[in-house]
């Protein structure tokens, strides 16, 4: 059941008298509504608007709507299996299923017809923690079809997503070129073409994630602190971003390395065929470092920093401005593990760079590419398992397998 007030994240403190109370408990301020809970709040009022399943006019009363069939209404655990009156006493009752007759329906259209809808199996988890459900039997439905689900409206996740994509194609598409370079001396084919490829591909990838990390860390900032301001400009503040970090990349590291005016003499014995001519220049060779290497790591560091010192300065004060920790605790360790990644691979690379434009050491030219230049593919390497250390069920998982269980005598 909805009442005034759910649909803006409003909280009224536990107190079941706001209705004769004129107070801040009871009253409704639009300013601080969280617009995507309103957005799925109407998805709700959508749903049920257009399915008459979820307007009957008679009391459920659990019995089969026709000899041979299955029940108006039945409740499952969710391991699948039908809930008994005790069951509802135990602690998993939290977390059940409940299923919705689409043929039981006890009214008729205006033309005196039976009303039929479609059956709807809708999953309940007042749980901490993910829990994997299973389905009711064949005899309730042979096909589901995914109508709504709350965890898909997390929009944190699309970003975690975008890097794990481009983590997935650096491991198993750039990183075997490198390592075939590692074993053998030379690139696995001598010809120009396959440098420029080699180049783009490998250029593009890292760059896109560092991007995504930055925009990332600037994201989880608004998320945690200015949450309806930037659902108010979703497809500005989140969408938009996400595409430049692909795009942009991709359009500019296929320009310098294929059209810019610039004489390529590759040399198949260097890694990445001894990169792209434009490095060699100092003003772009320079500027390409700096805004796609530099200013990224500065930027998740610069963000991560913010973030965690705002929460624990607020922490420290009134309940109420706590709770920004604790209804964002997830977002921020899981970007603090993330940053702090991308930071301790990145900065090395930045502080040499920085050193080597005011002074021309070989030692630290040789550093970098007899090591940190490999030593970047760290990043990619371990961000999967940063990102599921980040899930609590995989937290869970882990801490169940590392307790000693009691063996029964």
């Amino acid at each position: 059941m909805l009442v005034a007030g759910d649909e803006l994240s409003r909280t009224q403190q536990g107190n079941n008298n706001a209705y004769c109370q004129d107070n801040e408990i009871s009253w409704l301020n639009w300013k601080k509504a969280d617009h995507h809970l309103l957005e799925f709040t109407r998805r709700l009022i959508s749903l049920r608007r257009h399915h008459p399943v979820f307007r009957r006019c008679t009391w459920f009363d659990g019995q089969p709507v026709r000899p041979g069939s299955v029940e108006d209404i039945a409740w499952f655990k969710f391991d699948g299996e039908h809930m008994k009156a005790e069951d509802w006493q135990q602690d998993y009752a939290k977390s059940f299923g409940v299923f919705m007759n689409g043929r039981g329906i006890c009214s008729r259209t205006t033309f005196g017809r039976q009303r039929v809808d479609n059956s709807f199996y809708i999953i309940f988890n007042a749980y901490y923690g993910y829990i994997n459900y299973k389905l009711p039997g064949e005899e309730y439905a042979k096909n589901w079809m995914l109508i709504l689900d709350t965890i898909r409206q997390r929009i944190n996740n699309h970003v975690v997503l975008v890097l794990l994509i481009l983590t997935f194609i650096q491991v198993t598409g750039e990183l075997p070129l490198t390592l075939n370079f590692l074993h053998t001396g030379s690139a696995v084919v001598s010809s120009r073409e396959f440098c420029q490829f080699w180049i783009i591909f490998n250029y593009m990838l890292f760059t896109c994630s560092l991007w995504t990390m930055a925009v990332a860390s600037i994201q989880r900032y608004w998320l945690v602190f200015h949450r309806t301001f930037f659902d108010r400009h979703l497809f500005l503040l989140h969408y938009i971003p996400l595409c430049l970090c692909i795009l942009y990349p991709v359009v500019l590291y296929s320009y310098l390395v294929t059209r810019y005016s610039c004489v390529n003499n590759y040399d198949y014995s260097l890694w990445t065929c001894g990169g792209a001519c434009y490095l060699y220049e100092p003003v772009l060779g320079t500027l390409d470092w700096v805004v796609n290497g530099c200013i990224n790591v500065l930027l998740s560091t610069f963000a991560t920093l913010l973030i965690v010192i705002r929460v624990l300065i607020q922490k420290s004060r009134v309940t109420t401005q706590r709770s920004i920790w604790n209804r964002s605790r997830r977002l921020i360790v899981q970007l603090v593990a993330l940053s702090t990644l991308y930071i301790l691979v990145w900065l090395p690379c930045v502080i040499c760079f920085v050193i080597t434009l005011f002074t021309s050491s070989r030692l630290l030219s040789s550093i970098y590419s007899d090591y940190l230049s490999y030593y970047q593919y760290l990043s990619s390497l371990l961000c999967p398992f940063v990102c599921l250390a980040g899930l609590h069920k995989v937290r869970h998982a882990l801490r169940c397998k590392n307790q000693l269980q009691p063996q029964n005598g």
